[in-house]
């Protein structure tokens, strides 16, 4: 915990490893996370003193960080009782097996295991399909009391408004427009005015009693400017193809994804222009339409275009993993519809555009049909961000990572504000920048990152990779030291610090992670 100057209101954290009946889990990791900003129960092995005076909390996700390096010995072989459930940083085993005086973190890691009284050990998933995961369902939780009582509420606003025309139930609020990074008409939000080049579809003089359903679909190849519409597709509520059209991006193509897209240089030569391409779709596509798609935010942003009246199937229908993951197509249509789509063949390159968009057609049909439950897991999840923002006052977020471009699983962790940094430099400035500003802050460090046949590949052979390795990790763990005493030391007062590792690839056998 960050201290501010000697104060009976100082909040410490007070460990009671006692009541720890097993090594801590996801579940721990993340209860201690909410309760230290909400009015939430802690985990009853650790209590914060005047929790009401924690004002932020950082948390740091280290994949790498290795208990071995903090002293932790003896799990060659899995002993389940053997293995510690915590380490005491404040009270090191001199002795080690390789006779140094001191584990490898205090020689090169000393500002860092100075600042934190315990280092806790965590049991890797019992399913080996969820190692690797553990960031991810650390931010997972289930819907609160409350926000299950609000959504009910709303729910039975919305049966109501929607009787005898249930689809559009199912359409999407501006404030879900927002929450799902849509693109917003002006047409719900007269504040907004669109960039240049974008369009908005028609509104209509006659309202229809029943709204036309209509599915799209689009493929993409990559300009130097990133992804561009090549592809657009969009099918009738009957599942006839109104429109189908090959689009000229206005910059060189670089990679065609022919692939996913079945895009060739021949096979698009004579496309027409993206401006014509919108003309074509406004023709069609009105206020009296309910637009239909899977993933949809990323044909209208390909299209450059915005509509009021949008369902998504890719959030409607759940993923097994929870959010943000969204569940594949091609599964939706396997396993409800009984129908193979985006299969490969010699004779046939890429995804069928239309074959996509009638796919998700009838999945939001059988969904209309089903009721809101159906595809949908038993327990009602959200982000520990969406916890936080609805605690009042709220708590605002940011995620911030070094990555070379935006992971759209990342991107789309709503309502968490996400940066994306070209160094750990940068990362490290944009974090602190970052702390200012919010309440909760996630900033993910590759420096201590579990070294690759990419990074032995620079080592000379002449020399054991065994030793080059070490020394290569011993110069990123004082390199990860200066980044974090830069952090720390430009904390407020009252900030939680809590720094989470992954697994080691060579302890996955002893299945044990800090």
């Amino acid at each position: 915990m960050r201290k501010r100057p000697s104060t009976v209101y100082e909040p410490t954290l007070q460990f009671d490893l006692s009541k720890l009946e097993h090594h801590i889990k996801i579940d721990d990791i993340r209860t201690l996370l909410i309760s230290a900003l909400t009015d939430i129960p802690t985990p009853e092995w650790v209590k914060v003193n005047n929790r009401g005076h924690v004002r932020k909390v950082m948390f740091l996700y280290l994949p790498g960080l290795d208990p071995r390096d903090f002293g932790l010995t003896g799990i060659t072989n899995f002993e389940p009782d053997g293995v510690p459930k915590c380490i005491d940083l404040k009270a090191p085993d001199t002795s080690s097996s390789d006779g140094n005086d001191k584990p490898a973190a205090y020689k090169s890691m000393p500002f860092f295991v100075q600042q934190f009284p315990k280092m806790l050990i965590s049991a890797l998933p019992a399913k080996r399909k969820d190692i690797g995961k553990e960031f991810v369902q650390t931010l997972q939780c289930q819907v609160s009391l409350n926000e299950r009582k609000r959504r009910a509420a709303s729910r039975e606003k919305r049966l109501k408004e929607c009787e005898g025309k249930m689809e559009e139930f199912y359409v999407f609020s501006l404030e879900e427009l927002k929450q799902y990074r849509y693109p917003i008409p002006p047409f719900l939000d007269p504040s907004i005015t669109l960039p240049e080049g974008w369009k908005e579809t028609k509104a209509v003089k006659q309202v229809l009693p029943r709204k036309r359903l209509m599915a799209v679909d689009c493929e993409m190849v990559k300009t130097a400017s990133g992804s561009a519409l090549a592809r657009v597709t969009l099918v009738d509520e009957d599942g006839t193809t109104l429109l189908d059209e090959i689009v000229k991006p206005d910059e060189p193509v670089i990679d065609y994804l022919t692939e996913y897209s079945g895009m060739t240089d021949e096979i698009m030569k004579d496309g027409i222009s993206l401006r014509r391409a919108q003309k074509h779709i406004r023709k069609l596509v009105t206020h009296n339409v309910i637009l239909v798609g899977h993933g949809l935010e990323n044909d209208l942003n390909a299209l450059k275009l915005a509509h009021p009246y949008c369902v998504d199937t890719a959030i409607l229908y759940h993923s097994q993993l929870g959010p943000p993951n969204k569940p594949p197509l091609r599964f939706l249509s396997r396993i409800y519809l009984r129908r193979a789509i985006q299969k490969r063949h010699d004779h046939k390159l890429g995804h069928d555009s239309a074959e996509d968009a009638k796919a998700a057609l009838d999945l939001f049909k059988l969904k209309v049909k089903k009721g809101e439950d159906f595809g949908t897991g038993k327990l009602e999840m959200e982000l520990i961000f969406n916890r936080l923002d609805q605690v009042r006052p709220s708590r605002t977020s940011a995620m911030l990572e070094k990555a070379d471009t935006p992971r759209y699983l990342m991107s789309i962790m709503h309502p968490a504000e996400y940066t994306v940094c070209d160094t750990e430099e940068m990362l490290v400035q944009k974090t602190i920048d970052a702390n200012k500003k919010h309440n909760f802050v996630i900033s993910q460090f590759r420096t201590l990152k579990f070294l690759d046949e990419e990074d032995m590949s620079e080592v000379p052979t002449v020399f054991s990779h065994e030793i080059d390795q070490k020394k290569m990790m011993h110069e990123r763990m004082i390199t990860f030291d200066q980044h974090f005493q830069e952090l720390y030391r430009s904390l407020a007062p009252g900030t939680m610090v809590v720094v989470m590792g992954s697994y080691s690839p060579e302890l996955l056998n002893n299945k044990y992670v800090v």
